[in-house]
């Protein structure tokens, strides 16, 4: 919290609502070599699921040069590896992924 003349304000980074299963997951750029053959200077894109014991199923819409470019599907379990998305660079353009929609998985 930040405080300010007797007032109190949370930061967005300490705001963290644990029952959306969306905070749980995050998306990182890791060096590969495959990525950056195909544009210099790619990095791979991986998604971990951070939650302590619950699986997780996601919806992901993959972005290339600001364009939708199609959904992606899955469940990741506590623990697993990261989950390989592909590389935020293709042909030298920007590549992204968003996630579009998560939910605990009723295991």
């Amino acid at each position: 919290m930040v405080g300010f003349g007797g007032v109190s304000f949370a930061c967005a980074a300490e705001i963290r609502d644990e029952s959306d299963p969306r905070v749980w997951l995050r998306l990182e750029t890791v060096l590969d070599g495959r990525c950056h053959n195909l544009s210099e200077g790619g990095k791979l894109v991986v998604m971990h699921n951070e939650h302590p014991s619950r699986t997780i199923r996601y919806r992901l819409l993959r972005v290339h040069v600001d364009r939708p470019q199609g959904l992606m599907d899955g469940i990741i379990a506590p623990g697993e590896p990261a989950q390989r998305l592909g590389c935020d660079k293709v042909g030298g353009r920007p590549q992204a992924w968003q996630i579009k929609r998560a939910q605990f998985d009723a295991e």
